[in-house]
């Protein structure tokens, strides 16, 4: 008998041949699960793009357009000289999303408004820090009303009020619907200067729209043109001078007409005794004639420099003594802006519109039958106007270089997740909502 074979040895290396056996078909099989789970994620992966690549293509969001809101002109003593887009001055009204928003030149958004597309007639441009907004005729009221840079309406529609006028220096022109006469409100809505003054019946020489001379109705230099009677298209009797915030008169109503101040001259019609015609000419702040009356028309001063009629009708520039800078040659002109004016000549006894810098010389050479003011470092100019439909046939777009491009006019392709949208809080672009 072997005795140093100890069957408790034997049974001891069984049990341990076992286990091992068994860790090691536990890590084969371990092992097989993490290879089979990586083939089954890669070919899970690979079919998922698979998928995507042949898939159909899902259709892209429609854009939001951004279309032009009716814009009124306004005066040029309300423009901002500062072309900064912070200004609310340089801000322009759009619709989007059929609210009335305004944007800056580069379409970012700084005012939302809950105004409906619907209901604006016209939107004014921003003049110290309020817009008015012309809504369209319901219950047959049609009527001004008056936001402010939030957005939010300040002063509301009265129908009281048969014409509102722009903010400017914080008073605003109103023309009552009874009593058919002027003053002013301020920014709360509250009567400022008593409805004191005229609206004229004539202006030069011709019937006059009200609208017309009451856009002119705003203070600048602390001044506003008011007219104490109706003028009168026979004498041609004086009676338009400038007011103080208080509704004092400070230049007496020595004048046919006025228009307020613009780079601290006012043009004023007087009357010429010697032939009893209107001649314009211009005064500073104290009523003092800087430039004889001796023009058939002008315009205001703009960067230093104003568009005058001759007695022979050809449309000059003079400097603010009264100079001629650019001798008068043109067939009609328009203020300076950004450097530039828009000017016209004959051919074909037809006006031809150009462009030329302020020594005279051409920017862009007469060759269309319309042409705007450059505004925020371009200009538009057009031909082949049809009177019916109001709009031109084709659109050109002017740089300060001289270089003419076609303009695609309509609506603004943009998406909303590219329209920015100004915080109010920092005045940081984010994207709209």
């Amino acid at each position: 008998m072997d005795l140093s074979a100890n069957p408790f040895d034997k049974e001891k290396k069984a049990r341990e041949k076992s286990k091992r056996t068994r860790a090691l078909v536990l890590g084969l099989f371990i092992l097989a699960l993490l290879i089979f789970g990586g083939i089954y994620f890669c070919l899970k992966t690979e079919l998922g793009s698979l998928k995507t690549v042949f898939a159909p293509a899902k259709p892209e969001k429609e854009a939001t357009p951004l279309s032009p809101a009716p814009v009124d002109e306004v005066h040029p003593a309300l423009r901002s000289k500062d072309r900064n887009p912070r200004l609310s001055a340089n801000w322009l009204p759009y619709f989007f999303r059929e609210k009335l928003v305004y944007c800056d030149s580069n379409y970012r958004v700084h005012v939302k408004t809950k105004i409906s597309e619907s209901d604006v007639a016209a939107a004014g441009r921003f003049s110290d820090g309020m817009a008015r907004i012309l809504l369209k005729s319901k219950d047959k009221i049609q009527g001004n009303e008056y936001i402010d840079e939030s957005g939010k309406i300040v002063i509301a529609p009265d129908a009281n009020r048969e014409y509102a006028g722009p903010f400017s220096e914080g008073l605003a022109c109103i023309l009552d619907a009874h009593s058919h006469k002027v003053g002013f409100i301020d920014k709360k809505g509250k009567q400022a200067i008593p409805f004191l003054f005229y609206v004229t019946e004539t202006a030069s020489g011709v019937g006059v729209q009200k609208p017309q001379q009451l856009e002119n109705c705003i203070f600048a230099e602390g001044l506003a043109p008011v007219y104490n009677g109706k003028a009168n298209a026979a004498d041609l009797t004086p009676c338009c001078g400038f007011i103080d915030h208080r509704g004092k008169f400070v230049i007496p109503p020595n004048f046919i007409e006025a228009f307020p101040f613009v780079e601290k001259r006012a043009q004023v019609c007087v009357r010429d005794n010697s032939q009893r015609r209107r001649r314009w000419g211009f005064i500073d702040s104290k009523g003092k004639m800087q430039v004889k009356a001796t023009y058939m028309e002008v315009q205001s001063y703009s960067q230093g420099l104003a568009a005058v009629l001759d007695y022979l009708g050809k449309w000059g520039y003079i400097d603010l003594n009264g100079n001629y800078v650019i001798p008068a040659k043109f067939y009609d002109a328009l203020p300076f802006s950004e450097g530039f004016a828009a000017v016209a000549i004959t051919k074909d006894d037809k006006p031809q519109w150009g462009y030329i810098r302020k020594n005279g010389e051409w920017l862009a050479d007469a060759q269309f039958e319309r042409a705007e003011s450059f505004f925020n470092g371009e200009a538009r100019a057009s031909n082949g106007y049809d009177e019916k439909s109001k709009k031109s046939k084709v659109e050109f777009r002017i740089t300060k270089r001289g270089k003419i491009e076609k303009y695609a006019d309509g609506l603004l392709p943009f998406d909303v997740s590219n329209l920015q949208i100004l915080d109010d809080d920092n005045l940081e672009p984010s994207s709209a909502n």
